[in-house]
């Protein structure tokens, strides 16, 4: 029998107040009270703090509290199994019984159409194997009213995709630098060379990092797979504040989108929308190299003044 409905999947490990922020605002949705909801709960490191445990709990005290009409499937780990591990084994288990997935981290705060956008995504697209996903995510740089384009980029703030395009998934980040390299796509793989995501995808061959989330666009990059994005952002991001396992720039966008329903035949590669994100990443490139060099001239200075 074919979903109406994509179940969803949401990831939280140890930040209680991001985990009812990310419930809350899911619950806004009328679609939420429809779904199927899994909740993976990482558990605790071996050498874990006392603080860290008793925020583990209280985490895992606020999904199974929360006031839903239906019931969560939690699933819990007694050890800790990194974000990497919990969200690829997740989607896995989802897989073996859905044939469609939404996929929310504990950080991530939703529109109250982000439900609609994806489903209807699902749905439009399920059959055109060009699209992989379907992103929730935009920065906060196109206005008027809501559209929709293709995009070889993959986010991961909000996102779904269905069973035979995750099976593309590629857990060996050496053998995607191999296919990378040998046709020369390094620089369109670093979006024009605004973000070094090849370098990511090294550090995560070497072990520096653990990231599902570059080997999934690596994944998709080498298949030359598309991904549907809309102009006005349904997401945004709460966990560059620290608290999480990766942070940087702040891209919160002060209003979120609303759902248009577009013919899914006119939505196609816009280069003019990717002209603007190709600026805008230009942009915040120059502002971390800037930041970078008060930051070194800085440390420069107190080491001189002794």
């Amino acid at each position: 029998m074919i979903e109406s409905y994509a179940p969803i999947a949401i990831f939280v490990y140890k930040r209680p107040e991001h985990t009812f922020k990310c419930l809350s605002a899911l619950a806004q949705n009328e679609e939420f009270h429809q779904s199927k909801i899994y909740v993976f709960c990482d558990g605790a490191k071996e050498n874990e703090t006392i603080e860290n445990r008793n925020l583990i709990e209280e985490t895992r005290e606020i999904v199974k509290g929360f006031d839903i009409k239906k019931t969560f499937i939690i699933l819990e780990n007694e050890t800790n199994k990194g974000l990497a591990n919990s969200l690829v084994n997740g989607i896995n288990l989802v897989f073996k019984q859905h044939e469609k997935i939404i996929v929310i981290e504990d950080d991530i705060l939703v529109s109250v159409d982000f439900l609609k956008y994806m489903n209807w995504g699902l749905n439009c697209f399920s059959e055109n194997n060009k699209i992989a996903t379907i992103q929730g995510f935009q920065f906060s740089i196109f206005k008027g009213k809501q559209q929709y384009f293709l995009d070889s980029a993959v986010g991961c703030w909000g996102w779904a995709t269905w069973n035979d395009r995750w099976n593309l998934y590629q857990s060996n980040a050496n053998l995607l630098i191999d296919e990378i390299q040998s046709t020369n796509q390094i620089s369109k793989f670093n979006i024009n060379d605004t973000y070094n995501f090849f370098e990511l995808l090294n550090s995560t061959a070497t072990g520096k990092i653990d990231s599902w989330a570059i080997k999934w666009y690596a994944s998709l990059f080498t298949q030359k797979k598309m991904n549907l994005y809309p102009t006005i952002s349904f997401t945004n991001n709460i966990g560059n504040d620290g608290s999480g396992s990766h942070n940087e720039i702040n891209y919160s966008n002060s209003t979120l989108g609303t759902f248009v329903e577009t013919n899914p035949n006119s939505i196609i590669q816009n280069e003019r929308f990717q002209y603007k994100i190709f600026l805008f990443r230009k942009r915040i490139k120059r502002l971390k190299q800037i930041k970078n060099l008060l930051l070194k001239i800085k440390l420069k200075l107190q080491f001189l003044n002794g």
